[in-house]
């Protein structure tokens, strides 16, 4: 896989370059079986209320709470993956770099108007 984005991602420079292009591909593939769900639902949309099986509008709405239900549903499993990719992501990169033998210091001074 790290041929594949290769052709799509900026060289990897940092050290943790590598997680943040898998968190990327990561995020595009859920994106796509999103995509996908979504489409395969409106086709079904239109298949199912098309105006040959309706042909007078129906006033008095939905009688059940499986909208409710789904949309909390779909919430709390957003909340859930949310939480389980970026608290394990931030610990990982806010965690101090483990001393090295000979680590390369930089010293940088910026001045606006020199």
């Amino acid at each position: 896989m790290d041929k594949f984005l290769a052709r799509y991602m900026p060289i990897d420079v940092s050290a943790h370059g590598h997680q943040l292009d898998h968190i990327s591909a990561l995020v595009h593939w859920l994106m796509l079986v999103l995509f996908l769900g979504w489409s395969a639902y409106f086709v079904y949309a239109l298949y199912r209320f098309r105006a040959k099986n309706n042909p007078t509008a129906s006033y008095h709405g939905a009688t059940s709470h499986f909208s409710t239900y789904t949309e909390v549903g779909v919430a709390v499993l957003e909340i859930i993956l949310l939480i389980a990719f970026s608290i394990p992501a931030w610990y990982r990169w806010s965690s101090p770099v483990p001393n090295e033998t000979n680590p390369l210091t930089v010293r940088v001074v910026a001045e606006q108007f020199a």
